[in-house]
C-alpha cells in the first residue's frame, strides 16, 4: 500500500466517524495505522491514531482512546506535526491530577 492509499483510508476513518459511525472508523484507522507503521510514516501513523483514539472515546472505551492518544501525541510531535495536530491529540489524552489519596481525571 502506498502513503496516498494510507492516506486515503484514515480519511474514510475520519468520513465514517464525522457520519456517526465510529465502530466502521475504526477498521479504517486500524489500517491506516498499520501501513503507515509499514511505511515509516509517522505523521500519518499519528493522524490515524488520533483518529482511532476519537473513535474509541465514542463508543465508550475512554482508557484504550487515553491510550491511542498519548501515543498519537508522540508520533505527531516526532513527526513534526503542526501545533494544532499534537495539542488535539493532548486535549483527547486529558491528564490527571492528584485529588487527596486519588487520581482524578480532568479534561
Amino acid at each position: 500500500m502506498t502513503l496516498q492509499a494510507t492516506r486515503q483510508a484514515r480519511r474514510i476513518g475520519d468520513l465514517r466517524s464525522a457520519a456517526g459511525d465510529p465502530e466502521s472508523a475504526r477498521r479504517y484507522y486500524a489500517e491506516a495505522i498499520d501501513e503507515a507503521r509499514d511505511l515509516g510514516a509517522e505523521h500519518e501513523q499519528g493522524l490515524a491514531a488520533l483518529g482511532l483514539a476519537a473513535a474509541l472515546l465514542e463508543l465508550g472505551d475512554v482508557t484504550s482512546s487515553r491510550r491511542l492518544a498519548g501515543a498519537a501525541e508522540a508520533l505527531l510531535d516526532r513527526a513534526g506535526a503542526p501545533v494544532d495536530e499534537v495539542a488535539a491529540s493532548q486535549r483527547l489524552r486529558g491528564s490527571e491530577m492528584v485529588v487527596g489519596d486519588e487520581m482524578k481525571e480532568t479534561e
